[in-house]
């Protein structure tokens, strides 16, 4: 490789804006340049409400990584989830166009032409992300590659990822704003990132289950018999916990978020002690710990529950041999994942840190899963098209 590959990325987020620069080396690992973190505003859900609000610490979040880097970036890929992303299914079939029915590339490109292009009735919406899920060979046979197999038909089932056009515009607006250059192709919805940042390959295989505890929502994917079964996003997160807190004690959200880092999720060893809260009220109260993790408790619990019931509706549940990985800034709430097991039945749960970076601080911080993710997205996109067009890193970076 002539020269590095770097790639630019953004994570706005409910509580955190993310910005990272990166390089690829040799080994095809990523080495972290440049770190801008940022406390959010303007965004609710993971939605931008109010971006006057935002550009503050959005820039400054740019600011920072560009001095870390000591590069100027001029071009950025952005991850976004929020209930303005819909996942639909589609199918394709067509015959096999050789005499010889060996099934060629040519067949593959035809099947998926069909299989991505599905019509739908909102214009207010517009494609992300066409995923190929499995192939089926003469309605018979399911693979992952259908190349040189013989058949005479060749079928595709697909994922496709909608988000809504004034999501995407209102991104791009905001990062213009910074006069860096975004395009629609370089937003990626944010479990697509988080599956590329802490699942193994063996996992997949194997099928898997990531959930990704944000602020203020919550994302989740799964893997089944190889292949990308579905996503979601539920736009409930650990900011809703500290409003339970705050309405079941009257306390300041500061004090909720202290409390659910202190204590978490209730456990079967919690004694009777109590702690005394400030409320807003002006007094002061003894509440149980028992009490303030059973509000904790309720709240997983029911994110938790939408999730599975999900899953066990699209029948995905029985290919999950390799469990679940939580990931995310809420990921290391206490007890959440003995929580996680039993409302799973049991399946082995892990924390999910951001892989193949390498050492560097965020190595060790799930909340930096999406974002790392989306740098991985990022610097193969840019390695292939290095490789058509040598003039890339001039286009997209000047120091």
């Amino acid at each position: 490789m002539s020269a590095s590959i770097i790639g630019a990325v953004l994570e706005i987020g409910t509580s955190k804006i993310k910005v990272l620069v990166g390089e690829l080396t040799e080994n095809n690992r990523i080495r972290i340049l440049g770190v801008g973190e940022r406390e959010s505003k303007g965004v609710v859900k993971g939605e931008i409400v109010n971006s006057n609000n935002l550009l503050p610490p959005l820039t400054a979040a740019f600011d920072d990584a560009k001095r870390d880097a000591n590069i100027r970036i001029m071009n950025i890929y952005a991850a976004v989830s929020n209930s303005k992303v819909s996942i639909s299914s589609n199918s394709g079939k067509v015959p096999v166009s050789s005499e010889s029915w060996d099934i060629r590339q040519v067949d593959v490109d035809a099947v998926k032409e069909i299989a991505f292009s599905k019509m739908f009735d909102n214009s207010e919406f517009q494609v992300m992300h066409n995923i190929p899920q499995l192939y089926t060979v003469n309605d018979e046979k399911q693979v992952l590659n259908p190349i040189d197999i013989y058949g005479s038909t060749l079928s595709l089932d697909a994922l496709i990822v909608r988000a809504s056009i004034a999501m995407i515009k209102n991104t791009m607006r905001v990062v213009s704003q910074r006069h860096i250059e975004m395009h629609e192709s370089g937003i990626y919805y944010s479990p697509l990132c988080d599956v590329m940042s802490v699942l193994t390959p063996e996992q997949k295989r194997n099928g898997v289950i990531m959930i990704n505890f944000g602020a203020g929502k919550t994302d989740y994917a799964a893997y089944a018999c190889g292949v990308q079964a579905t996503f979601g996003t539920l736009c409930v997160g650990a900011n809703h916990i500290n409003s339970d807190l705050t309405d079941a004690f009257y306390i300041s959200n500061s004090d909720a978020e202290r409390l659910k880092k202190t204590y978490g999720i209730v456990k079967n060893d919690t004694d009777d002690s109590s702690v005394e809260l400030s409320t807003l009220m002006f007094n002061t109260v003894n509440v149980k710990i028992e009490s303030i993790q059973n509000v904790i408790y309720a709240r997983v619990e029911e994110i938790l529950k939408i999730i599975r019931n999900d899953l066990q509706k699209k029948d995905i549940l029985p290919y999950i041999k390799a469990g679940i990985v939580l990931t995310g800034g809420g990921a290391q709430l206490a007890g959440l994942q003995n929580l996680t097991v039993k409302t799973f039945e049991n399946l082995p749960t892990s924390i999910g840190y951001p892989f193949n970076i390498e050492d560097h601080e965020i190595k060790g911080n799930p909340a930096f899963s999406t974002v790392c993710g989306l740098l991985h997205h990022s610097l193969r996109d840019a390695k292939q098209e290095d490789a058509e067009s040598s003039g890339f890193l001039k286009r997209i970076f000047g120091k």
